[in-house]
């Protein structure tokens, strides 16, 4: 999985998601998982169904490819984290990476 924040402070999940839904022609970027301080929606499958790929980092990042092999669009989830004055970033967070399964024990 690769994180990041939304770089839009104050932006919810239902902002972001209708935002790439109204614009997947015309704008090359998304991710396959928004998270806030209330909900998380997947608008691009990658947990639910068959994966599709989802443009959320740099492509063709020689050093990165190196690094780990693969393109990160191509192999990675992403997963955008929504930050704002009216979001409770802890939750938000929490919600973010305490959603993932550890590598040892496979749980939150």
């Amino acid at each position: 999985m690769v994180a990041h924040d939304t770089g839009n402070p104050g932006s919810t999940v239902a902002g972001n998601v209708s935002y790439y839904e109204r614009s997947r022609h015309v704008v090359s970027a998304s991710a396959h998982l928004f998270v806030d301080d209330r909900e998380i929606i997947e608008c691009i499958p990658f947990l639910t169904g068959a994966r599709e790929k989802a443009y959320h980092v740099v492509y063709d990042v020689l050093k990165d490819n190196e690094l780990y092999g693969c393109n990160a669009n191509d192999a990675a989830g992403g997963v955008e984290l929504c930050y704002g004055p009216r979001l409770n970033l802890n939750e938000a967070y929490k919600r973010s990476f305490g959603y993932w399964p550890t590598p040892a024990t496979g749980t939150a």
